[in-house]
């Protein structure tokens, strides 16, 4: 699980965050990407409520899972109170890329949301340059204090593109190439001849054009129905929020709200 972790009653209701953000250095506080939670052989949830956390911060234990991150608070803004770290030093991170410069000890390297790490030679100890997913990172072989690493921005299925497929939902489907996209509606079509980019802030802003249909039979003549639109919106995770809006009258056709590889629910014109 990525972000935020949640307590919930055994309905499946979510009381409140456990854990809400990643904070450099992690000393009382879980990581917000876990891996694992398990609780003791003994645990109750009466007189023992003590769970463990494996996350990208190590290992964590939390006494009573009840109290943590505040004890109940819907509106947590920095849920981190009630975990102790077992670390005990362990410096354990996996890394995607490191760069070194040979004639000094200086070595660069981009972990897993563990920021971007470096090493000056001293002991076993590391020092964070900057926040988040590290990457690919490398030092100047010339001058060791010129470093570069890369932050990994994931704002999708595909960090810098919408994902190729289907996306669907109420009265709309869109299909995603490599070249762009083709949009059906209940009583119209669009199309999108451009590649969909995706902004660093998940922003999608693309020309195309958009027809739309009448019942009854339709004339074999598509172009003389396209009317420029722009289609732009935001992408979270699998779910694409998309306004369509006719250029020349600046006329908003609809927002709709599409989810990657979902069953569309059209109703065609008869």
């Amino acid at each position: 699980m990525n972000g935020a972790r949640k307590r919930q009653t055994r309905a499946g209701t979510f009381i409140v965050t456990l854990i809400l953000v990643f904070r450099l250095p992690v000393v009382s506080a879980d990581h917000a990407d876990h891996h694992v939670i398990v609780s003791p052989p003994n645990f109750d949830n009466t007189s023992i409520k003590t769970i463990f956390s494996g996350d990208d911060g190590g290992w964590y234990k939390a006494a009573d899972w009840s109290t943590v991150g505040g004890g109940g608070s819907s509106d947590c803004s920095s849920c981190t109170s009630g975990w102790t770290s077992l670390n005990n030093n362990l410096g354990v991170t996996q890394f995607y890329g490191a760069g070194a410069n040979p004639p000094t000890p200086r070595v660069l390297g981009g972990p897993q949301d563990n920021g971007t790490l470096v090493y000056n030679g001293r002991g076993t100890s590391l020092t964070s340059e900057f926040g988040g997913d590290g990457g690919c990172s490398t030092v100047d072989p010339t001058n060791a204090n010129n470093l570069c690493g890369e932050y990994v921005s994931y704002a999708g299925p595909f960090a810098d593109r919408l994902a190729q497929g289907r996306w669907g939902g109420e009265h709309v489907v869109l299909t995603v190439t490599e070249k762009g996209g083709h949009a059906e509606f209940d009583c119209a079509s669009g199309d999108i001849a451009q590649p969909i980019e995706i902004g660093s802030d998940g922003a999608i802003d693309v020309r195309g054009v958009f027809a739309p249909d009448t019942p009854g039979p339709q004339k074999r003549e598509p172009e003389s129905r396209d009317k420029p639109a722009r289609y732009t919106g935001h992408i979270a995770g699998r779910t694409l929020t998309l306004t369509v809006t006719l250029v020349d009258s600046n006329e908003t056709i609809g927002t709709f709200s599409l989810t990657y590889d979902a069953t569309p629910n059209l109703r065609r014109c008869r």
